[in-house]
């Protein structure tokens, strides 16, 4: 009876232990913040080097990068050359959900913000942005499970640190997508404008 109880007692513990290592390492929240947004008018690391793929995600950020909106012809990135009074950009903020109605609030009222976002492996970009005076479609943009093979997916013990950077020493992520799109056609910017939006987790 007394070993029974010792083999209760050693199976409640592995199941405690198991059900530990399985919660999400984000339970409190990850500080997130986005990189200050310019409209490109000159040279820049970015011109040039590398077709812009819609919705893409990489991790290989240069320390040097900034969120910028920017022209693409051709597939090659160009300088925009556009009134920068041309746009006006309401808010960016995170989700945990597509469908999600809490926000975390990236840049809001003019200024980028420093938030704090539980992620939940689900999570998505939200962006409400005008260009010369019309509202613009922009698709919400997945946070994780984007890039070759999957090779953003978001995984329990891992969280963030799937987008850390051993050049930089840091966790950082940036997506591109097109301004304005159709709901048939995603992937192509009906304004000849995109977006990179270069977050850092910390």
């Amino acid at each position: 009876m007394k070993k029974t109880f010792e083999i209760v007692v050693l199976l409640s513990l592995l199941i405690g232990i198991s059900l530990i290592a399985c919660q999400k390492t984000d339970p409190i929240g990850t500080s997130v913040s986005m990189r200050k947004m310019a409209v490109q008018q000159g040279p820049s690391l970015n011109i040039g080097v590398a077709p812009i793929l819609a919705e893409s995600v990489t991790s290989q950020v240069p320390n040097e990068w900034t969120s910028e909106i920017i022209r693409v012809v051709n597939g090659q990135v160009l300088p925009c050359q556009c009134d920068s009074n041309d746009f006006k950009i309401d808010q960016i903020f995170l989700k945990t959900n597509e469908a999600s109605d809490d926000h975390s609030f990236l840049f809001q009222n003019g200024q980028n913000t420093n938030v704090i976002h539980t992620f939940s492996g689900n999570d998505f970009i939200g962006i409400d942005m005008t260009y010369q005076g019309n509202y613009v479609r922009m698709s919400d943009i997945p946070v994780f499970g984007q890039g070759a093979e999957n090779a953003y997916r978001y995984q329990d013990k891992v969280g963030v640190r799937v987008f850390y950077n051993q050049a930089t020493g840091s966790q950082s992520a940036a997506y591109s997508f097109p301004i304005g799109s159709s709901e048939d056609d995603p992937t192509v910017s009906t304004t000849g404008l995109w977006m990179r939006i270069v977050l850092d987790f910390n």
